[in-house]
């Protein structure tokens, strides 16, 4: 059962509200803003928000642990959140916007941009802008992994980083643009995308896309296991998969635009919307 919204950054809606959740723990999340701040979730108290990021927008946050996270933003900059502390942002993409950002582990992320970029953090050090897309929008990446991740683009393709290499964008779902991916382990990744379908990798080939919403643009997507994800939409809906099916849509939020979700476990979800309200789900 969804709980009823809670506005926790009114500030940020006429910005977009909150562009990204990411919950390390069933305790412990954090929210990112349009206006560049953080909002911290603890144990069903959110606080904040808090000005991290005073010249971006964050996109995305990631947090592979209670303890640490990786924020980056539409500047080209990444911050790292390590026992309690901020860091102060740091280019690692030029200007260009970093739409997305997975962490395997406090040791290795992936981060990914608009303009088909993929950048590594690798013990405490950011690599070079790879263009892995051509000129793409990446707009999602999910590495379960040190040695995996899946990326999706806005022209219907995906890509996998696998042993250290990408591989080429293939594409999976012509004519629609993939927005989000979840990979709980490495042969098992679901993408969603703009006409309401997800598709399924089993570590070996992408599925055909499945409509389980009705066209609705599928905003994103969190997966805790091959057998739990949760998925919201741009209408304000919630699907989740569970014992092998999708559930129907539930209004979970009004019309307020779902911008991100995350489950640390399938007892618990949390997602935010583009109004700066935010939403949980658990179970016991």
């Amino acid at each position: 059962m969804w709980s009823a919204a809670q506005d926790v950054d009114p500030g940020s809606r006429s910005d977009g509200g909150i562009a990204g959740v990411s919950c390390g723990s069933p305790e412990t999340c954090f929210g990112v803003d349009n206006d560049g701040n953080v909002l911290f979730y603890d144990n069903g108290n959110w606080s904040g928000p808090r000005s991290k990021d005073a010249d971006g927008s964050f996109d995305a946050v990631s947090c592979p642990t209670g303890r640490f996270c990786v924020a980056v933003d539409d500047n080209g900059n990444a911050l790292v959140y390590d026992d309690g502390t901020w860091s102060q942002p740091v280019d690692i993409d030029g200007s260009n916007t970093m739409a997305d950002v997975s962490c395997a582990t406090a040791a290795f992320c992936v981060a990914v941009d608009n303009n088909g970029d993929a950048i590594e953090f690798s013990n405490g050090a950011w690599s070079q802008p790879v263009d892995i897309d051509g000129s793409n929008t990446i707009a999602g990446v999910s590495c379960p992994t040190t040695a995996f991740c899946a990326a999706v683009d806005d022209n219907g393709a995906a890509l996998t980083l696998d042993g250290g290499n990408w591989s080429q964008p293939q594409n999976i779902d012509s004519g629609n643009d993939l927005d989000s991916v979840s990979c709980p382990t490495s042969i098992s990744c679901t993408a969603v995308d703009d006409n309401g379908s997800v598709l399924g990798y089993d570590g070996t080939t992408w599925g055909q896309p499945d409509d389980i919403d009705g066209g609705n643009t599928i905003t994103a997507i969190s997966c805790t296991s091959p057998s739990f994800c949760m998925a919201t939409d741009d209408s304000g809906s919630a699907l989740s998969f569970e014992s092998g099916r999708w559930s129907q849509p539930v209004d979970i939020d009004g019309a307020g635009n779902l911008n991100a979700v995350s489950c640390p476990t399938a007892e618990l979800c949390v997602a935010v919307d583009a109004a700066g309200r935010a939403l949980s789900a658990r179970s016991s």
